[in-house]
């Protein structure tokens, strides 16, 4: 799947406090996280928005998920730690949407162009 990019812009009435820049961006993502203390569950899932801090994915959950998790960006196979700072309910699409943290922030965790 190609990414697409685009400046994400904040309503002309709202004030950016952002500490980096977001962008619009399709690309797919794999979370990590362990069960017990030798098993792990994964989940595919993809971005919509991204910057420097972190994301936001939608993804179908079929587990319970922990706070903290490693990410992997598949176009970029770049990881991380990370941790979930919001959800958002399932959308008409039947997906969820989570803000993500990084552990580390990173401009070119998302694109290899970046």
């Amino acid at each position: 799947m190609p990414a697409r990019v685009a400046t994400a812009k904040p309503f002309p009435f709202q004030k950016e406090r952002r500490r980096s820049k977001r962008a619009l961006l399709e690309t797919p993502v794999e979370l990590t996280w362990f069960v017990s203390e030798d098993a792990c569950s994964q989940e595919q899932a993809a971005t919509e928005i991204v910057n420097a801090h972190g994301a936001l994915l939608r993804l179908k959950i079929r587990h319970l998920m922990p706070l903290r998790f490693r990410l992997r960006c598949l176009s970029t196979d770049k990881l991380s730690w990370a941790r979930i700072v919001g959800v958002g309910g399932p959308e008409l699409d039947g997906l969820i949407r989570i803000a993500v943290e990084l552990e580390k922030a990173d401009e070119k965790f998302w694109s290899p162009e970046s």
